[in-house]
């Protein structure tokens, strides 16, 4: 999980308990802001189009994944690159709507990392840089933006990349905006329902899938909070290398789930299933909002890995 996700789990679990208090009824110190009129539904990943992401980062990429992210408010995260699943860019998008005060408190000068205010970019701005990553975290009337890049020293980002893209992408930003339920399409439609909630010991409350070629797909579900994200890879190269780093001090064989399984032995929630010619990466945050202390995978998570066997094997 990257700094940005950990800390946006935080603060909308704060913006949650805030809400429900008697002290933040509407616009007054601490409270998100009051929206009216009707919402309307948006697109993480149409927030800023394939041009203008390829231009602000020097190279061409396309969305290359989308998933649901795990806190109390819904946040969705699109994927950008040139390798299905893998991120040169990550948007993150939260409607909120989350208080200005919440928003400081999750990334300004008190959450550490050092970071900068950037002026003329929505209400507030906190921009990282670090030795891989480069963040920045904009709060818009409520919403909030997180953009991360990878930021390989040996290939570095225009220096204006995200804050470029994020410019644009607060334009696109409706007065009344949220992200709505979506039917899960293709394999995704064919993974129960009921294994997904056995494995979030909660209802999925909104639902993702998004395609890529040879079969690969990334299906995610969140309870709000918790989150189910499963992630098929059949690109021989990746297969390859997920199988050559089962490093056995880190990875441990797993039963139950009907094919070659393994979990991550200092880590709850995961498991990787090589089904045939299939790479199913299976990552589950339970409705309570965090990880147990059972890393181990539960019957859910294992009951799940089956019927994901069933509709991606």
């Amino acid at each position: 999980m990257s700094r940005s996700a950990a800390a946006l789990i935080s603060l909308l679990l704060v913006s949650a308990l805030a809400s429900c208090s008697d002290d933040a009824p509407g616009d007054g110190a601490g409270a998100p802001p009051t929206r009216t009129g009707p919402t309307t539904p948006i697109d993480t990943c149409t927030l800023v189009s394939r041009g203008q992401v390829s231009a602000a980062l020097g190279r061409d990429v396309e969305v290359t994944g989308r998933r649901l992210e795990a806190p109390t408010l819904p946040t969705e995260s699109c994927l950008w690159g040139t390798e299905f699943s893998v991120a040169v860019l990550e948007v993150q998008v939260t409607p909120g709507p989350v208080a200005g005060e919440t928003f400081d408190q999750a990334f300004g000068a008190g959450a550490g990392g050092e970071p900068t205010r950037v002026a003329g970019i929505g209400d507030a701005a906190f921009a990282r840089t670090g030795l891989t990553s480069r963040t920045l975290q904009v709060l818009s009337h409520g919403v909030v933006l997180s953009l991360e890049a990878v930021d390989d020293p040996g290939d570095k980002l225009p220096a204006a990349a995200l804050e470029t893209l994020a410019k644009r992408a607060v334009t696109r930003l409706p007065a009344n905006p949220e992200l709505a339920d979506t039917a899960p399409a293709g394999p995704c439609a064919q993974v129960s329902e009921r294994a997904v909630t056995a494995a979030l010991d909660a209802r999925p409350e909104l639902r993702r899938a998004r395609a890529g070629e040879g079969g690969a797909v990334m299906c995610s579900w969140t309870a709000l909070p918790g989150n189910v994200v499963v992630t098929v890879r059949t690109d021989p190269t990746q297969v390859t290398n997920f199988r050559a780093n089962l490093s056995p001090r880190l990875y441990a064989p797993v039963d139950g789930a009907g094919v070659e399984a393994y979990s991550q032995k200092q880590r709850a929630g995961d498991l990787l299933l090589f089904a045939g010619e299939h790479l199913i990466d299976l990552h589950v945050l339970p409705g309570e909002g965090y990880a147990t202390q059972d890393v181990p995978p539960s019957k859910g998570e294992l009951a799940l890995a089956r019927e994901l066997v069933k509709a991606f094997g």
